[in-house]
């Protein structure tokens, strides 16, 4: 029902969608979406001292991974932009290779990652 609504949206859409997702689970939401280049951005949120740097994206009509290639830099956009950590919010899932690089953030660095798969929390509901 909702995968069908959710492939409708645009990039933009997708997110606002995830600013009020966020929001609604509790983060307070310091920058939204912008128009033009974000250099590496989509939203600023925070929640329990942490700063977070959110990255969207939006691939449910390709049901393409995230990987690598796609999600570049995330560390130096962290401390571009003042943060303490790292929500990737997704329309479908991250590949290994990126799963692997949140679990060196996390592990090596010290850096608080989220991912949340929408499409992924659609299938296993």
């Amino acid at each position: 029902m909702y995968s069908n609504a959710l492939k409708e949206l645009t990039s933009t859409q997708w997110e606002f969608f995830a600013q009020d997702v966020l929001w609604h689970i509790g983060y307070e939401i310091i920058e939204g979406p912008s128009e033009g280049s974000d250099q590496g951005k989509d939203l600023i949120v925070r929640k329990d001292k942490f700063k977070y740097l959110v990255s969207c994206k939006h691939y449910i009509n390709s049901n393409r991974s995230i990987g690598t290639a796609i999600e570049q830099r995330i560390m130096d956009r962290i401390i571009r932009h003042d943060c303490d950590g790292f929500i990737a919010f997704y329309s479908t899932w991250a590949s290994s290779d990126l799963k692997s690089e949140f679990s060196q953030l996390r592990e090596n660095k010290r850096i608080p990652v989220k991912l949340i798969a929408i499409l992924y929390l659609l299938q296993v509901s």
